[in-house]
């Protein structure tokens, strides 16, 4: 199966994630109107809207959101103006600051939050060295603060350690988090016993596949793989071997395919294969490689295993379920035919 575990983060996720953002912005300026720390209310009070217009705008696209730069816009703004009261050494700046890789990790994917948490960090050291530039030299107030940011400079490092920790943290939920959720969607999307793709994947990518050789002018087939006398190889070799086989069988026939290919085990004793860009010439020749290779390889415990390989290719306007049928019907003209042989021969 395709790898997928470079998925976008949620819209869900994200709406709710700028709500809360929002909420703490909101509850910081009660407290620093308190304080007298009009710049910094004055700052924060410019992020409430574009949040919101964030938040809505994330909703309505939820659908085609995957395009969407929002988050890395908001992210950046959000930073700047951090930033820029950084300077004013408020406590509850710091403790803003702090959430921030948290946010990161639920609005961007996990790489892209990674290197904006470094690009973060590297602001902050830069912002708290500011003072000590040579234009401080002609501006008093500027001077004094940067004598006072001398005499404390273990709050700047106290304060940069910190951050440090909490992106470190962050780093940690965000890769637990990609990995539980590629984990259920592995669940979601393979069969537990052959680790094939399941039936449910398999009409959802065939759709797009179809859809996609439509525009391109590119051929979809199908081979079937029905495995004849199921049931009699469970009867007499047991459930326990049957799942110990099909493993093998699919890895071994993952390996006569490309890599655009895919395998689906849409029933017990059917597996078949998508074949995206591939003509029913292709289809037939690497039908014969895998009769091939399943009568060549031993497939213990089973002594004998016989396998109905078959193929069809999509006409005009197909879709995948129309597809999977003539599949089917095809299937079973071969059986019939494999039946009528064995009985003329006895």
């Amino acid at each position: 199966m395709k790898d997928t575990s470079h998925l976008v983060q949620s819209p869900k996720n994200q709406t709710i994630a700028y709500a809360v953002i929002a909420l703490m912005i909101a509850m910081l300026m009660i407290d620093q109107y308190r304080h007298g720390q009009y710049s910094i209310v004055l700052a924060n009070a410019l992020l409430l809207p574009t949040l919101i217009f964030g938040a809505a705008y994330v909703y309505i696209n939820r659908d085609r959101y995957s395009s969407s730069k929002v988050p890395y816009v908001l992210l950046l703004i959000i930073a700047m103006v951090s930033l820029s009261c950084l300077h004013e050494h408020s406590t509850s700046v710091d403790y803003f600051f702090y959430a921030i890789p948290f946010f990161s990790y639920l609005m961007l994917p996990m790489r892209h939050a990674t290197w904006f948490n470094i690009g973060l960090m590297l602001a902050m050291i830069v912002t708290f060295s500011l003072p000590l530039t040579a234009w401080d030299v002609f501006n008093l107030q500027a001077h004094h603060n940067a004598i006072t940011r001398e005499e404390d400079a273990s709050e700047a490092i106290r304060v940069v350690m910190a951050q440090f920790m909490f992106f470190m943290s962050a780093l940690v939920y965000g890769y637990l988090a990609e990995l539980r959720g590629a984990a259920l969607q592995r669940l979601a999307l393979t069969d537990q016993v052959s680790g094939a793709s399941n039936h449910k994947h398999f009409y959802q990518l065939l759709e797009r596949e179809l859809a996609r050789g439509q525009l391109t002018r590119q051929r979809v087939s199908l081979m079937g793989l029905y495995l004849n006398d199921y049931q009699q190889l469970i009867d007499l070799h047991g459930q326990g071997a049957m799942r110990r086989f099909l493993p093998d069988f699919v890895k071994s026939m993952r390996g006569l395919i490309r890599g655009e290919d895919d395998i689906f085990r849409v029933d017990e004793d059917l597996l078949v294969l998508v074949l995206p860009n591939c003509g029913e010439e292709g289809a037939m020749v690497l039908s014969e490689r895998f009769k091939r290779r399943i009568t060549e390889q031993n497939w213990s415990p089973f002594v004998e295993l016989a396998v109905s390989v078959v193929v069809v290719t999509d006409q005009a306007n197909d879709d995948a379920e129309g597809l999977e049928k003539r599949l089917i019907k095809r299937l079973q003209k071969q059986r019939r035919t494999s039946l009528q042989l064995a009985a003329f021969t006895q």
